[in-house]
């Protein structure tokens, strides 16, 4: 199984450090201040749409997923000017350099996960406040060898290695996608390489 986290990136660090997708709200005359937090959502909120396809909405993010991938746009500041989605899509898996058989799927919610079942790999999303976590799972390969994922990555924010993944920026921020991790059956985990390719990520 491959993990990697992606979540919002502020000018000012990860998360939702900074900015704030809640505005404060005055009280009323003669009445106690409100918090802002009485109005910050707590956990992903879900529309199901009659395509097929998902809405989903955080504290500083929103998502869409749909049967080709996922759309993940960061909050990045009330006066910006504009919205910087981007959006992933598993391309293809090779193993030993051999194509393993994948393909599109509608998402399937339950709970905070949304799942696709694309063949060779079963793909999903762990939705939190924070942001999201892409994973695939293997529950079997056609050889032994390298295993390889394609997965574009397209939008307007401009990728760069990390030391901690991949960062996607704008002028206000951007999206950071987490290093990737593999864990074996027997819970082993170990780091796993991401390289920038044309289109995305392998």
């Amino acid at each position: 199984m491959f993990r990697s986290a992606i979540v919002p990136l502020l000018a000012t660090g990860l998360a939702a450090q900074g900015a704030s997708p809640v505005p404060t709200v005055p009280a009323a005359p003669a009445q106690p201040a409100l918090s802002a937090d009485c109005f910050r959502i707590a956990e992903p909120v879900y529309d199901q749409r009659t395509d097929g396809s998902l809405h989903a909405t955080g504290p500083a993010w929103v998502a869409t997923f749909d049967q080709g991938g996922a759309s993940f746009t960061p909050y990045l500041g009330s006066d910006a000017e504009r919205t910087w989605p981007i959006r992933f899509a598993l391309r293809g898996v090779t193993v030993a350099g051999k194509a393993a058989a994948t393909g599109p799927a509608l998402p399937q919610r339950q709970g905070h996960r949304v799942a696709f079942a694309r063949g060779a790999a079963v793909e999903w999303y762990d939705l939190n406040a924070d942001g999201m976590e892409q994973c695939f799972r293997f529950d079997s390969l056609p050889a032994r060898g390298e295993l390889r994922l394609h997965i574009a990555a397209e939008g307007d924010l401009e990728p760069t290695l990390a030391s901690d993944g991949v960062r996607f920026l704008g002028p206000r921020g951007g999206v950071h996608y987490g290093a990737a991790v593999a864990i074996d059956a027997r819970g082993e985990r170990q780091a796993v390489a991401t390289e920038l390719v044309a289109g995305g990520l392998a």
